[in-house]
């Protein structure tokens, strides 16, 4: 009878140091989500302020579009001045 009491008694002591080990890799894995969490925090930040600047430069890209072929097919020959000034009337002009 002592001998299985000592049995049952160095199984619960296993059983007991099993479940420390478990407490412990739970913990670390704990800390380590909250470091992840508290670090992935900036990003949504990041990513909506560049899904805002991407919406406005998909917005503006036609207008992009049509300056740069129009200066391309047509203002080549001339000045750069000229060109500046061609550039800014056709802005003016697309913006309307």
């Amino acid at each position: 009878r002592l001998q299985a009491l000592n049995d049952e008694f160095e199984e619960m002591n296993n059983r007991k140091k099993e479940l420390e080990d478990n407490i412990e890799i739970c913990s670390q894995k704990l800390i380590r989500a909250e470091k992840l969490i508290s670090g992935l925090g900036g990003e949504k930040e990041r990513w909506t302020e560049a899904a805002r600047l991407l919406g406005i430069r998909y917005t503006d890209l036609t207008g992009d579009s049509l300056l740069s072929s129009g200066t391309v097919a047509y203002l080549g020959a001339f000045t750069v001045d000229y060109r500046l000034e061609c550039q800014k009337k056709w802005l003016a002009l697309c913006k309307e």
